[in-house]
């Protein structure tokens, strides 16, 4: 798993992460809050809300949400260590409930909720973006007149 958890953070969404933060300006721990946030708002939305469990769970979760919204305006750089097991648990979930969702719908199930899938990537992208160390500066592009006069 630690193998197939660093090809996918190298391969899939570090270099999506590092060009997001070289577009905006924003450092890997910002985008990091962010992506916990938006993580929080997907997870309440699939909610079915039929009882009381359900209104509880999405008022505890909007909590969380609320607290990192205003710790990330406060401290829109505060560095947080990320965790493996949180990218190994997520990433476990994703490889083995998709294809299983994916099967259950070919074989002419219930459409699986697109909801679920955007929790999982916006998680990932949170967890890998706290492993980023530095962001390169962006690479400016000669323009063709430019290259043309050299």
């Amino acid at each position: 798993m630690t193998r197939i958890d660093a090809w996918v953070g190298r391969t899939l969404f570090v270099p999506l992460i590092i060009r997001l933060c070289q577009l905006t300006g924003m450092t890997q721990y910002a985008v990091s809050n962010y992506a916990w946030v938006a993580a929080g708002l997907t997870m309440v939305a699939r909610l079915k809300f039929d009882n009381g469990w359900a209104i509880a769970w999405a008022v505890f979760v909007m909590a969380f949400v609320l607290i990192d919204v205003i710790i990330g305006g406060l401290f829109p750089n505060l560095s947080r260590g990320g965790s493996p097991f949180i990218r190994k648990f997520v990433l476990a979930l994703l490889l083995i409930f998709g294809p299983l969702d994916a099967l259950e719908w070919a074989l002419g199930g219930h459409k699986p909720n697109p909801l679920i899938y955007a929790w999982n990537f916006f998680a990932l992208l949170a967890e890998y973006a706290k492993t980023i160390k530095t962001i390169p500066p962006l690479e400016k592009r000669k323009s063709k007149a430019l290259e043309a006069r050299a």
